[in-house]
């Protein structure tokens, strides 16, 4: 009876100890594995911190690439994913009271990742935008310049200064920058009606992807900044802390729960052997993590030497077990932190119990590193007392070299290693305060190569970069360390030598460089030249800041050009005067094209020197600035022609004197109308021109004289003889103008159907004082005449000049002789004017009316005073 109570009491009493020994080994193996999951969550952190590294190399390599490239990117932005989604399953193991600050955490880094990939997204459709219109723009620009030839002014202006100042915006895209762009492409704007429908085509295209270019670079740079600078990295570093503590909070659960695990084996040896067999199946585990792990692991007690390291610890610090183990943690220390670094230290983490930071240490072979590291205090549950110190650490060597590389990259050129433009503007800058301290002169060259292009074209790129790292190295090579060499792009460099006392040192170095980049560059087994064109500026004559100095190089760097390449030019500011006066006056000229508002013709008559009748009338073309007032044409023709307004102002001129010419019916007056090469060359255009304002205005072709220039005649004489031939067609007479300043080809004048040639006023000018001027007259005359063509002599302003031609058999002259020009109002009271002085003549005797074309008049030396005959002629009849 005794023995089944003792024996119930035994089996209750071994059942109480099966459910304590199973609740603590269920309990110790979910905390291990928590422990597992919260180490390898850790892991996978350290990772992200790398991934994300990573992505914002391949963000600064696709945002500088040539062309763009979003594979690295977007595999980065997609191993960012799978980390989080790893993390995730990872945090769904740990079961803590902590979980809801674990959740907020997770969710913050979701949303920060997910604005990383707008901010990627938003990247890449700005950056593919830039790459495209990068590509695109100077293809566009070219076509203008091919399309618009050498006579379109907007082309061969404009559209250089648009590149440039595109140049200067891409490398640094100020409010400034952007405002001079903005300022070209409205004055391009101005312009543009002048063009030809092919020519416009192509410009639009230039001027579409320069908008672009102006719209989307900084909303790229804007969201290559953001992308650079957003990361998950404080969420990370929250979430490693929030995970590291759980560990270690897990760790001493477990240490708990084998505890009673190790009571409960000296109660029940069988018990033991079983729970020993699984509590060394978890330890392996553990062993594995601790061994697997990519970070450095290192565990001392808590006098501070190290207990043991994991292989990543051997790895990165070149410390092997056998060196570590027994060892303080100071055979790491590199002295690069102060004693008071290390003191804050070791009281954050008694205080805290866990410092973490970034540290310098040294390897084995005394190499210093960077390393990100973690340090937590293990304390037993019971009495806090610290029985282990864990540091975990991963080299951010790779961190630092990325950060290294994008710092190099913002201050030097991708592909020469020069100094950028933002180099150069602070050097510049500084150089131009000290300057105006010291009262000395700063210097800039800006260097261009020479028809670079067609090695790119018919080399390959790939050659061309190669030649360009070539010269930038001997332009490096050759000069002092002080001074600085600094590629803008493409093909242009900027030598910016210190101490250059005078404008002779300045000539000796751009000679210098002349001859340094023209000596051959061998590439590939072939030797390569290239010869530079140099334009100078210097301070204080030029500028005083860096803008105002590197426009003025870039004017005369274009003047070098223009003077054959390979040379040197220093800034000249009339010449650049002279452009903005140009540039202005274009756009108010244009305007008047269009409009109408300023323009006028005036009138110059033709005077038959045999019997003083009014013949014709010469249209020439009058322009009233509404600021500068009247503008001469020899200020604004060059200025027509250059641009291709001339077309259109040829028309307007054509039509207004057709129109006015009708007027004067009743005398039969011829009227003569001046052509341009332009023009001429376009000969559809011209007919089309013709015939409009014939049909317009009624006026009989055959009183219609086109006016062309000798030179625009022998340009093309195939070409000529056909447009002429559709001119007589239409009925019309053909002149030709300034005849024997051009290179005359008489063999050839008889095959062309010319009705008159003019004799250039340079000629008559000098009759009376040059043999030479004198015989050439005589020979015109006498040629014309045997080719039954009519002369007329331009220019006519002295009595002897008059009594010369008559006597020679000159046709028909003009001039100040007879009459200035005059507006078309004008014309009426002339021609009764000049009637009726004829009239007059005749009726006293005179038998011809040529005595009013040839009034005595008072001289000065051998120019006449009194321009009007008219006037004259009536002051001696009373």
């Amino acid at each position: 009876m005794k023995l089944r109570p003792l024996f119930t009491m035994r089996r209750a009493w071994w059942l109480g100890l099966l459910i304590a020994l199973v609740a603590a080994g269920l309990l110790a193996r979910g905390d291990l594995r928590a422990a597992h999951a919260s180490r390898d969550a850790e892991h996978l952190i350290a990772e992200l911190i790398a991934t994300d590294t990573r992505l914002d190399a391949a963000v600064l390599h696709a945002r500088m690439a040539s062309y763009p490239n979003y594979d690295p990117m977007n595999a980065e932005l997609g191993r960012l994913a799978a980390l989080r989604a790893h993390l995730g399953a990872r945090s769904a193991a740990l079961q803590v009271g902590d979980e809801p600050t674990l959740v907020a955490a997770l969710a913050a880094l979701d949303a920060h990742l997910g604005t990383m990939d707008a901010l990627a997204d938003d990247f890449r459709r700005s950056n593919s935008t830039a790459k495209n219109s990068l590509q695109y723009f100077p293809e566009a620009v070219s076509d203008v310049l091919v399309a618009g030839g050498r006579d379109a002014a907007l082309v061969r202006t404009m559209l250089p200064l648009l590149s440039h100042a595109m140049l200067v915006y891409l490398g640094e895209p100020s409010p400034q920058n952007a405002e001079k762009i903005t300022r070209r492409l409205s004055a391009i704007e101005s312009g543009r009606g002048a063009l030809e429908a092919a020519t416009t085509a192509h410009l639009d295209l230039a001027l579409r992807h320069a908008r672009l270019l102006l719209d989307v670079v900084p909303r790229l740079e804007a969201a290559t900044q953001r992308l650079a600078e957003t990361g998950p990295a404080p969420e990370l570093r929250q979430l490693a802390e929030l995970f590291s503590t759980l560990h270690w909070q897990w760790v001493a659960r477990v240490y708990a729960a084998l505890a009673v695990f190790a009571i409960a084996v000296l109660v029940l040896a069988g018990f033991l052997a079983r729970l020993a067999q699984a509590h060394v199946g978890e330890l392996r585990l553990a062993s594995t993590v601790f061994d697997a792990s990519p970070a450095g692991i290192m565990i001392t007690d808590p006098q501070g030497r190290i207990l043991k390291v994991n292989p990543a610890f051997s790895r990165i610090s070149g410390f092997t077990p056998a060196d570590a183990v027994g060892n303080s943690p100071s055979i790491l220390r590199s002295d690069r932190q102060p004693p008071s670094f290390y003191a804050a230290m070791w009281a954050a983490i008694r205080e805290l119990g866990h410092w973490s930071g970034e540290i310098w240490n040294r390897r084995k072979n005394g190499e210093h590193f960077p390393e990100w590291l973690s340090i937590n205090a293990v304390r037993r549950p019971d009495d806090e007392e610290i029985t282990h110190y864990v540091a975990v650490f991963i080299d951010s060597t790779p961190i630092h070299d990325a950060e290294e590389k994008i710092r190099y990259l913002a201050y030097h050129d991708a592909l020469t290693g020069l100094p950028n433009r933002r180099v150069l503007a602070d050097r510049v800058e500084q150089a131009l305060h000290q300057a105006a301290r010291r009262r000395e002169i700063v210097t800039l060259m800006l260097i261009d190569l020479d028809n670079f292009k067609n090695i790119n074209d018919t080399l390959g790129h790939l050659t061309g970069d190669r030649l360009l790292v070539q010269i930038a190295s001997r332009l490096r090579e050759s000069f002092r360390e002080v001074d600085t060499v600094c590629r803008l792009g493409g093909d242009e460099f900027v030598f910016f030598p210190q101490e250059v006392r005078s404008v002779a040192d300045a000539e000796h170095i751009a000679s210098k460089l002349v001859a340094l980049i023209a000596e051959p560059v061998a590439i590939d087994g072939r030797e390569l030249s290239v010869s530079a064109s140099i334009g100078i500026a210097q301070y204080p004559t030029d500028g005083g800041d860096y803008d105002t100095l590197l426009r003025q190089a870039d004017a005369a760097m274009y003047r070098a050009k223009r003077r054959g390449r390979n040379c040197w030019s220093f800034s000249a500011h009339d010449e650049d005067a002279g452009l903005d006066d140009y540039v202005v006056l274009h756009g108010a000229l244009a305007h008047a094209v269009r409009t109408g508002e300023g323009l006028s013709v005036h009138y110059q008559p033709k005077i038959s020197l045999a019997d003083g009748r009014v013949v014709g009338m010469e249209a020439l073309a009058r322009w009233t600035h509404p600021e500068l007032g009247p503008v001469g044409p020899a200020r604004f023709i060059p200025i027509a022609e250059s641009s291709g307004l001339i077309v259109p102002l040829g028309a307007k001129i054509l039509m207004t004197a057709c129109r006015e010419a009708r007027a004067w019916d009743a005398l039969g007056l011829s009227i003569s109308v001046n052509t341009s090469a332009i023009q001429f060359r376009r000969v559809d255009d011209l007919m089309a021109s013709v015939t409009e304002a014939l049909e317009t205005s009624g006026l009989p072709p055959e009183r219609l004289e086109i006016e062309l220039t000798e030179s625009t005649m022998m340009d093309n004489l195939a070409q000529s003889e056909d447009a002429l031939r559709r001119l007589k067609q239409r009925g019309l007479r053909v002149a030709i103008d300034d005849f024997g300043i051009g290179y005359s080809s008489l063999a050839y004048l008889h095959w062309l159907d010319i009705d008159v040639l003019k004799i250039d006023q340079s000629f008559v000018r000098d009759l009376e004082t040059s043999p030479d001027a004198a015989a050439i007259a005589c020979a015109v005359i006498q040629l014309a005449r045997a080719l039954n063509m009519e002369t007329v002599a331009e220019g006519i302003e002295t009595a002897g000049q008059l009594a010369f031609l008559k006597t020679q058999g000159c046709d028909v002259g003009q001039g100040m002789r007879f009459r200035a020009p005059m507006p078309a109002d004008e014309v009426p009271r002339f021609l009764a004017e000049w009637q009726r002085a004829g009239v007059e003549a005749e009726g006293d005797g005179a038998g011809s009316i040529s005595r009013a074309i040839a009034p005595p008049r008072a001289t000065r030396g051998s120019r006449d005073i009194e321009p009007d005959p008219i006037s004259e002629e009536l002051r001696q009849r009373g």
